[in-house]
């Protein structure tokens, strides 16, 4: 696993929280032998030591941002949140594997002497919804969103002289964030 290191906001990490912080991180590959890189971002603001880790996984990005009192208290939050959610989706793949596992044992029914397979079914999309989007600034996207009680909003995005795509979503925190595609 390659591991990046960045600091913000001026944050001084000397070589020994480094390895602090490499050491902390290493332990998550126990769940993942395949983890590709580990960006690992460290700041300090208003008194509060911030860390947020990006793992690149088979293709997945597995995200996780805590905040302590320093920055190697931080480091631990960070490294136990991780592990969980890492836990967390290596027990997903497990259970998904297993439940694939039952489908394809139960795959052949005898029906009356009969042997006759049975497909299991793919999954599937419930339901696909149309909607026209509008051009709006992010304010009047916010609003619509709280009057709509949706987590998340798609509209163009009024910006200076041009409209772009964007998604408003509700943030745990109880802010808002805004997702801004980047075409090819």
């Amino acid at each position: 696993m390659r591991i990046t290191i960045k600091s913000e906001n001026d944050t001084s990490i000397d070589d020994q929280m480094l390895d602090y912080a490499e050491e902390k991180l290493g332990k998550v590959e126990k769940f993942f032998s395949n983890i590709q890189e580990a960006d690992l971002v460290l700041s300090e603001t208003r008194g509060k030591s911030v860390a947020e880790v990006t793992l690149l996984v088979s293709g997945k990005i597995i995200r996780a941002e805590t905040s302590g009192a320093n920055i190697r208290a931080a480091i631990d939050r960070l490294s136990d949140k991780i592990e969980a959610q890492m836990r967390k989706y290596k027990e997903r793949l497990i259970d998904r594997s297993r439940k694939s596992a039952r489908e394809n044992s139960t795959l052949e029914k005898s029906i009356a002497g009969i042997e006759t397979p049975i497909i299991p079914t793919p999954i599937e999309v419930i339901r696909e919804k149309k909607f026209p989007v509008e051009s709006m600034t992010d304010e009047e996207a916010m609003d619509q969103m709280e009057l709509l009680s949706h987590d998340f909003f798609i509209y163009k995005r009024i910006q200076g002289d041009k409209d772009t795509l964007a998604v408003m979503y509700r943030r745990k925190d109880g802010g808002y964030g805004i997702l801004v595609p980047e075409l090819p």
